[in-house]
């Protein structure tokens, strides 16, 4: 990535003049995930509650860290990358599992790619071998330094309502019911 110097720092520079003035940025950067949206949360849960409103997904609905989410995916390696298109190849794993996310129990590509969601949304997480299995790979299922595909669809979202309240109160966000 290059950065021209009025995007940048301009003639002031940086860093106690460790970037001078004028100095143009250069940036090596590794994509190591990405997380694609492929189909929106519905308006209500298949029991007839609202996971919307005003159009945007309620707080209760979005997945944060922390949060116990139940989701059904399919986890594939990655077969090809056609001008942009993602073509997932085999599958290793079809499932529906419940994690509480942010502690491990999935890969650290897949922990990242749920967070934002919200409940009934799908997506698609793209996770390069570092955020996945790495250089050990699984033997007999996951080569050393794949990247894998995982479709996921985020069944449900429950939150410690206990833990919501007290991080809403330390961050300052707790609104009073009027």
């Amino acid at each position: 990535m290059i950065i021209p110097s009025e995007l940048g720092y301009g003639s002031r520079g940086a860093g106690n003049g460790a970037i001078p003035g004028g100095a143009t940025l250069y940036f090596v950067a590794t994509l190591e995930a990405v997380t694609r949206k492929t189909q929106e949360a519905p308006q209500k849960d298949s029991k007839g509650k609202d996971v919307k409103e005003n159009g945007k997904c309620k707080d209760l609905k979005l997945v944060k860290k922390g949060d116990k989410v139940t989701m059904s995916s399919r986890v594939s390696l990655l077969s090809a990358n056609v001008n942009g298109r993602i073509v997932p190849g085999t599958t290793i794993d079809t499932s529906t599992d419940t994690i509480k996310v942010g502690d491990k129990q999935v890969i650290k590509g897949w922990d990242d790619g749920v967070v934002g969601a919200c409940q009934g949304e799908e997506r698609r997480i793209v996770v390069g071998p570092n955020l996945a299995w790495g250089e050990r790979g699984i033997q007999g299922v996951v080569p050393a330094n794949a990247t894998v595909v995982i479709d996921v669809k985020i069944d449900s979202v429950e939150r410690d309502l206990v833990f919501n309240f007290l991080d809403q109160i330390s961050s300052g966000t707790f609104r009073r019911g009027g």
